[in-house]
């Protein structure tokens, strides 16, 4: 009986933490996830029923989580002797790399500026960026994104920036436009009075 697919195994970073997810919940679903997190103890040697058992679950999460890496990867843990060992070993494999690329993706993000192309590519790279980030498991906010395109603007939109980059500014200028045209903007003659429609 194979526990995982062949799709399905840890290959690499990029599916590292999806493989985790998938992981605890095979773990999870054989009732064998105690085993991987360390939280079950070795039952002593005289109870041979529960130490039978403790030993058929923790050869079962071993083998769920050596059948769910690609054999690459099976020299990393061979040496090791119980699930949780394996399972941490893959972690700290993996979560190295991931913060690594999480940093490098996150510099790149920071220093992009707009180029001679324009906005649409820069913008299609930029969403390409944040989807990648989201993927190993870095949230970038919409607020984020904003000073991210702010920043990439030239000089000569200085001006523009650090009007859009001060919250207090746009507040106040909102609010200041609200009070001299009334609810629903500028008012001229001949226009239709927008709050009886």
């Amino acid at each position: 009986m194979s526990f995982c697919k062949e799709s399905n195994k840890l290959v690499a970073t990029a599916n590292f933490l999806a493989w985790k997810k998938r992981s605890d919940l095979l773990l999870k679903e054989n009732e064998i996830l105690d085993h991987v997190k360390g939280s079950i103890t070795v039952p002593a040697k005289e109870q041979t029923q529960a130490l039978s058992k403790y030993n058929k679950d923790e050869t079962r999460a071993q083998r769920v989580l050596i059948e769910s890496i690609k054999d690459s990867l099976i020299p990393y843990v061979s040496k090791l002797e119980t699930s949780k060992e394996i399972y941490d070993k893959l972690v700290e494999l993996f979560s190295v790399s991931i913060a690594r690329k999480v940093i490098s993706l996150c510099n790149e993000l920071y220093k992009m500026k707009i180029s001679k192309e324009g906005i649409a590519p820069y913008f299609i790279k930029i969403s390409e960026m944040r989807d990648q980030l989201q993927e190993l498991g870095e949230v970038i906010s919409d607020k984020e994104m904003t000073i991210v395109v702010l920043n990439a603007l030239r000089k000569q939109w200085g001006n523009f920036k650090d009007d859009v980059g001060s919250k207090e500014k746009a507040f106040a200028a909102m609010a200041k436009r609200r009070g001299k045209f009334g609810k629903f903007g500028p008012q001229r003659k001949g226009d239709r009075d927008m709050s009886k429609v």
